[in-house]
């Protein structure tokens, strides 16, 4: 090793031996170090659109809104109202006096009152819009409150102009105290109006029942007719009486004359009424009882309810109980052959049965004129009791109403001054709100978080590892042996950062390779997907092996992108794909114009010739799809008895078959993850590597920035050497200035004459 290059490495990280052992879940992070990663490195940028967005959301939150003035008018509703004499509906407190008072409020805020304010005439002075669009804006602006159990309603007008709130309130006030007074007046006059006409029906319904009283009372002399219905009544029952007699003593007479056994038919009947005949009690209760059905029938026009009704009905169960009795007796009698005299004389001594009968005709005839008599008296009385009752209502009602005339015209004054008293707004002197300072405020905090959170929408929608402590903390388990720069500046000091941390990298591989009883060591560098800068990596760590005194030998396994086989010229020549079918390693060995270096290219497809000690072989080539692991581990092992260190640079670990051979073959595994990368990606090489039971040496961060690389070189003390003494620098050809990073370390390290013949080794 060249002691003028050698680097003293005091704090390293040491890779786990194999990844089947290791995890892949990344540290669990807080919001605030995640929204740190996000921003880090784009805080310029966030912080300049956060100055612009918030100035302009500063801007536009101050002129949003203007300052607002108030202006408050009141309306206070009196509980009661001061009275003359009488104590009325409108002097009195209300019973829901609550109710009223909320029922004000509303008022105050219905579409006749809003309307009516909005032609006012000051209102329109101060450039109050007129029509629908001046009510739309009036009941915008007016709010009405009220508190429950309190007397006074509050009518508040909040609008940018002070001397239209002021009128918008006395506007509202007016029109309410003009409409309420209106309604007020035309109420009284109202009701005064509706009393009116109703004393003037009262009286004529009055007129008229009187006059029907006269015309029914004129039929008889007089409108007092119980006492002519008693007496009718007591005549018709007379009557019945006697004919009931006659038509007993006709019975018996025509019993004398019939034949015993028609006299015997008759003495077996046993009916109520046949026994009427025998027994003159009987006969007068079953008389009594007819009268009381009539009297019934005739009250029944007033109800079953009727006083009269009821009290008929109670005198009609006494007599039905009486009749009962008087029959249960009679009937005893007649079964038990007692003989019965006759309860009455007949009115007339004629024996004759025929003068008996016409006696018996014409007094049914009286009967029924009496019946018919009694009839219209007993009609008669009850309709002028009911025409005396419904005038003695009507009379009350007039009474009434002549009562309610009066105390409206004692307490008309009062009842028009009202309840309401309004108190009227005045011209707000400042504003009531003005929210500008709040509203620019958040305007512009709004503004600085879209600008920051643009900026951050971006670091969230594309997670990406942009810095090396990102990859520390998220994958702890496989450590970071390095940070490569970014080289596409032309910059001296990234440079020689750059050839330090390829020597670094070098020193962290080879304290990480265990001794071997015999043999060098093989590295396979790959990455997750193209373009990482594996292969210049590869070269890079090549060169530095080389310039500390090992023996090197680079692969050229990418048999997709072989970016390492041009790179050290080698184009057109066999390589891995020829030997990886057949022959010796040394054969398709070639030194390159580093000492200690030699390569060994991609080699020729299948379908080209091979050209071997100056023949042509064909078919002799093998693709990556064909590629053995033994195979590849036989060429390995003979590689390791001759070199110190082998580097093989394969395709993309997640997108290439020889990469995932060689990964088993190898002793480590180098991955390359460049700033920028998913997180998903590097979780899914990782995983893959595990899968397949691959050693991982641990990873390299490319293209990193200055303060990344130089926050990895702070844990490294080396000697102030510069490496560039470890020999001279050849001039640099087409191919080697295709990779910056390999440019750096051929201006730093050795570079002696190429050689383009196969190793003789």
């Amino acid at each position: 090793m060249n002691s003028e290059s050698e680097l003293q490495v005091h704090r390293v990280q040491v890779a786990s031996p194999s990844l089947s052992q290791q995890g892949e879940e990344p540290h669990s992070t807080g919001a605030v170090t995640l929204l740190h990663r996000r921003l880090r490195g784009r805080y310029p940028i966030a912080l300049g659109l956060a100055s612009i967005l918030g100035a302009a959301g500063v801007i536009a939150g101050y002129t949003s809104t203007v300052p607002q003035y108030t202006s408050e008018g009141m309306v206070q509703i009196l509980p009661t109202i001061q009275r003359t004499l009488y104590r009325t509906e409108e002097n009195e407190t209300p019973p829901l006096f609550e109710s009223f008072v909320s029922a004000q409020a509303t008022f105050l805020q219905s579409p006749r009152v809003l309307d009516k304010a909005v032609e006012d005439r000051k209102l329109l002075e101060v450039g109050w819009p007129p029509g629908i669009r001046g009510r739309s804006k009036l009941r915008r602006c007016i709010s009405v409150n009220y508190r429950r159990g309190s007397q006074v309603i509050t009518i508040q007008a909040t609008l940018d102009d002070p001397k239209q709130a002021e009128q918008a309130v006395n506007a509202i006030i007016g029109a309410y105290r003009e409409i309420y007074g209106e309604v007020g007046g035309t109420e009284i006059q109202a009701r005064e109006t509706a009393l009116g006409h109703r004393r003037d029906s009262l009286d004529s319904q009055l007129k008229l029942k009187r006059d029907l009283i006269l015309q029914e009372g004129a039929r008889f002399g007089t409108d007092e007719l119980d006492e002519i219905s008693k007496v009718r009544l007591n005549d018709l029952l007379d009557l019945e009486r006697q004919v009931g007699q006659q038509e007993q003593l006709i019975a018996q007479m025509e019993s004398n004359a019939a034949p015993d056994d028609e006299q015997a038919d008759t003495g077996a009947d046993l009916s109520v009424e046949h026994l009427a005949t025998l027994d003159a009690e009987l006969g007068q209760l079953l008389s009594q009882r007819e009268e009381l059905d009539a009297q019934i029938k005739m009250a029944q026009r007033f109800g079953p309810r009727h006083m009269q009704t009821k009290r008929l009905e109670e005198d009609r169960k006494v007599i039905d109980a009486r009749v009962e009795s008087r029959y249960a007796l009679i009937r005893s009698w007649v079964e038990n052959g007692t003989a019965i005299a006759p309860g009455a004389t007949p009115v007339l001594t004629e024996t004759s049965l025929p003068q008996a009968k016409a006696l018996l005709a014409r007094m049914k005839e009286s009967q029924t004129a009496l019946q018919e008599e009694v009839l219209r008296v007993g009609q008669a009385r009850l309709q002028i009791n009911a025409l005396k009752e419904e005038s003695e209502t009507i009379q009350n009602r007039l009474a009434e109403t002549n009562q309610a005339l009066e105390q409206i015209s004692v307490e008309r004054q009062n009842i028009q001054q009202g309840r309401i008293t309004p108190i009227f707004g005045d011209l707000p002197g400042q504003p009531s709100k003005d929210r500008r300072l709040q509203l620019a405020a958040l305007g512009g905090m709004a503004g600085a978080g879209f600008g920051i959170g643009l900026v951050l929408l971006v670091g969230l929608l594309k997670p990406s590892y942009r810095y090396l402590d990102e990859i520390e903390e998220a994958e702890t388990l496989v450590p970071v042996l390095g940070t490569l720069p970014n080289l596409n500046s032309k910059d001296d000091d990234l440079e020689s950062l750059a050839t330090l941390s390829v020597h670094h990298l070098r020193n962290m591989l080879t304290m990480q390779s265990r001794p071997r009883k015999k043999g060098g060591t093989a590295f396979m560098v790959t990455s997750a997907r193209p373009g990482d800068g594996k292969t210049s990596l590869a070269v890079a760590l090549g060169m530095s092996f080389a310039a500390q005194g090992s023996t090197v030998l680079m692969i050229d396994a990418d048999l997709i992108g072989h970016g390492l086989t041009p790179t050290m010229r080698m184009d057109g020549k066999v390589g891995l794909r020829q030997v990886a079918g057949s022959g010796s390693l040394e054969d398709f060995v070639f030194h390159s114009r580093i000492t200690n270096l030699s390569v060994m290219p991609a080699g020729l497809s299948s379908r080209n010739g091979v050209q071997q000690n100056g023949h042509t072989q064909s078919g002799a080539a093998v693709e990556a799809e064909h590629l053995a692991t033994e195979r590849m581990q036989e060429l390995l092992d003979e590689a390791r008895s001759r070199y110190d260190v082998i580097l093989v640079d394969t395709g993309p670990l997640m997108g290439s078959l020889e990469a995932n051979v060689l990964a088993t073959v190898v002793d480590r595994v180098v991955l390359t993850v460049p700033r920028g990368q998913d997180p998903r990606l590097l979780r899914a090489a990782l995983g893959r590597l595990r899968s397949i039971g691959a050693n991982c040496a641990g990873l390299v961060f490319n293209r990193a920035t200055a303060s990344d690389l130089r926050s990895s070189m702070s844990t490294i003390s080396f000697h102030s050497q510069s490496m560039r003494s470890n020999g001279e620098a050849g001039p640099e050809s087409s191919a080697e200035s295709r990779h910056a990073l390999v440019r750096a370390i051929l201006m730093s390290g050795q570079a002696p004459d190429a050689k383009d013949t196969k190793s003789t080794k």
